[in-house]
C-alpha cells in the first residue's frame, strides 16, 4: 500500500513542476500585455486564472473527499501515511488556487484602472 503514498506524492511532486512555470509565465504575460495595452488579451488571459482556479479548488474539493473516505475506511490501517499525503496535496491545490485567484484580481484591477485613464485622456481631448 506504499505505492499509493508514492503515487499520491508524485502527483503532487508533477502537480507543481507545471502549476508553478505556467503561474510565472503568466505573470510574465501580464506584464507584456500591459505594457501593450492588450486589452482583449488582458481579458483572455483573466478568464484563463478564473478557470485554472475553479480546477485547483475542484481538485482540492475531490482530494479532500478523498481524505476523508480514507479516514472513515480500513485503507488508514493499510496504508497510514496516504492520507497524510492526500491531505498536503488538497492544500497544495487550495494554495494554487488562492494564487490564481489573486493573480485573476489583480488583471481585474488592471484593466479598471486602464479604462479610467483611458476615458479620462478621451475626455481631455474633447
Amino acid at each position: 500500500m506504499e505505492s499509493l503514498f508514492v503515487l499520491m506524492l508524485a502527483f503532487t511532486a508533477i502537480l507543481l513542476c507545471f502549476a508553478v512555470p505556467r503561474m510565472c509565465a503568466d505573470w510574465l504575460s501580464l506584464h507584456n500585455l500591459d505594457q501593450a495595452d492588450e486589452f482583449d488579451e488582458l481579458k483572455n488571459l483573466r478568464s484563463a486564472a478564473h478557470s485554472w482556479a475553479l480546477r485547483h479548488f475542484f481538485c482540492a474539493l475531490m482530494a479532500f473527499c478523498m481524505a476523508m473516505a480514507i479516514d472513515h475506511s480500513s485503507l488508514e490501517a493499510r496504508a497510514p501515511h496516504l492520507l497524510q499525503m492526500t491531505t498536503v496535496y488538497a492544500c497544495t491545490s487550495l494554495i494554487l488556487a488562492f494564487v490564481e485567484t489573486l493573480f485573476a484580481q489583480k488583471i481585474t484591477v488592471l484593466l479598471s484602472t486602464r479604462k479610467v485613464a483611458v476615458r479620462c485622456r478621451t475626455e481631455e481631448l474633447r
